[in-house]
């Protein structure tokens, strides 16, 4: 038990244990990208700009927009989650008849609403998800790795 007779097989389980459930009760947050749109689209169809960005759950936010002098033309700003991204295009067209041009650059990151260890909420999701594609099961529970003395 002196300092010499100590190696990784004492010490690494007990330090991992201890980061996890550092990790479980420090109440984590996950991140996540956000695509600033830069959307051309005439002023008689930018309601449809507004319908797109909140279509079916999506969580795009309205940022503003400049209307072009002598152009029946505006350019709105929208922020946009990447993971609400995918067929974003699509329905913006759908719902602008054709007539919407949007483009995206990665912006920031920003919270994702929720605690990731409860399944009920976005994160919640996120992370089951991401555990059930890479086969990982469950997470486990915190009395696993709290001390038992």
């Amino acid at each position: 038990a002196d300092a010499i007779h100590r190696g990784m097989g004492q010490i690494q389980p007990t330090s991992r244990r201890v980061v996890l459930a550092c990790v479980m009760t420090g109440n984590p947050t996950l991140l996540e990208p956000v695509y600033l749109c830069d959307i051309s689209v005439p002023i008689a169809d930018s309601s449809g700009v507004h319908s797109a960005l909140n279509y079916e759950g999506r969580r795009g936010q309205y940022v503003g927009q400049d209307d072009k002098e002598g152009t029946p033309m505006t350019n709105m700003r929208a922020y946009l989650p990447v993971r609400d991204s995918f067929g974003f295009t699509s329905v913006l067209r759908e719902m602008t008849g054709g007539k919407a041009f949007p483009q995206c650059t990665f912006d920031h990151w920003q919270p994702v609403p929720g605690n990731g260890f409860d399944v009920d909420s976005l994160a919640g999701g996120i992370v089951k998800d991401t555990r059930e594609r890479k086969k990982i099961g469950d997470i486990p529970p915190l009395d696993r790795y709290l001390d038992k003395l």
